[in-house]
């Protein structure tokens, strides 16, 4: 898990976001955006929402989800890491089962 400055469009407007970094290489980054927003959610949007069991051992300020459907890409060059941490073995095992539960529901 790590902290990004993501800047939507043109310039320097963004905010910093924790998400899931799943790849970076030289051009692209790729991640699951990271939210403390559950309550306020739909029923049907919680469904892919994956609650982070350990968020304070990772660094998160507060409890947090996972949304698993919000895959995002951005350019490496427009996009600034700070590293804060690692999901436990607990959550990449969860998220894991979580994914596959989600997806096995879909079909």
């Amino acid at each position: 898990v790590g902290f990004a400055f993501v800047t939507f469009g043109v310039g320097t407007n963004g905010k910093r976001r924790p998400v899931l970094i799943t790849y970076v290489d030289d051009e692209i980054v790729k991640f699951l955006s990271i939210t403390s927003k559950y309550a306020s959610k739909s029923e049907n949007i919680k469904k892919q929402y994956y609650p982070i069991e350990d968020w304070q051992e990772i660094g998160l300020s507060k409890e947090s989800w996972i949304d698993i459907c919000s895959i995002k890409e951005f350019e490496r060059e427009s996009f600034s890491i700070e590293y804060i941490g690692d999901l436990t073995t607990n959550d990449i095992s969860g998220l894991a089962k979580f994914t596959e539960r989600f997806i096995s529901n879909k079909s």
